[in-house]
This record gives C-alpha cells, sequence and structure tokens, in this order.
C-alpha cells in the first residue's frame, strides 16, 4: 500500500495520474468507517457514541471532498472521471 500520510494532499491527488492514491485514501476512511460501525454495534457510552456520528460524519464529508477534487481534476483535464 502506498503511504496516504503526505503534507499536501491536494498535491497527491493532482499527481495521482492512473487513480491509485484516490483509491488507497477511498479504502482507508472506508476501513475507518466499518471500525466505528462495529464501535456503535457493540455499544458505546452517550458521549461516545455521539463522537462516533462525529467522526463518520467527517469521514462523509471527506469522501465527498475527494470526489469533488475527482470531479474538478476531469473537467480542467478533459479527461476522463476515474471509477469508484
Amino acid at each position: 500500500m502506498t503511504d496516504i500520510d503526505t503534507p499536501d494532499l491536494a498535491d497527491a491527488l493532482a499527481n495521482d495520474q492512473d487513480g491509485t492514491f484516490r483509491a488507497q485514501l477511498t479504502e482507508y476512511l472506508g476501513t475507518w468507517r466499518d471500525k466505528l460501525n462495529q464501535a456503535r454495534s457493540a455499544g458505546l457510552a452517550p458521549g461516545d457514541y455521539e463522537a462516533a456520528n462525529r467522526l463518520a460524519h467527517s469521514i462523509d464529508q471527506a469522501e465527498k471532498l475527494i470526489r469533488f477534487f475527482t470531479t474538478l481534476k476531469v473537467l480542467a483535464t478533459g479527461g476522463d472521471k476515474q471509477n469508484d
């Protein structure tokens, strides 16, 4: 797996010609979503459950930003959109 810990995420996405970095980011976020869902299913204290919900919402927003960035890249380059 490529290291997704990069100081310039926008630059890494912009230079992601084959979509590998984007796929790895999406997989990483999905892994955390699965962990959150497992924790919520197992039961959490009300405060922890609310924090888990906020984190899940943040993951959703991060995925939306990644898709939006990809769309902008396609528009800017006139290329084909990469599949999810």
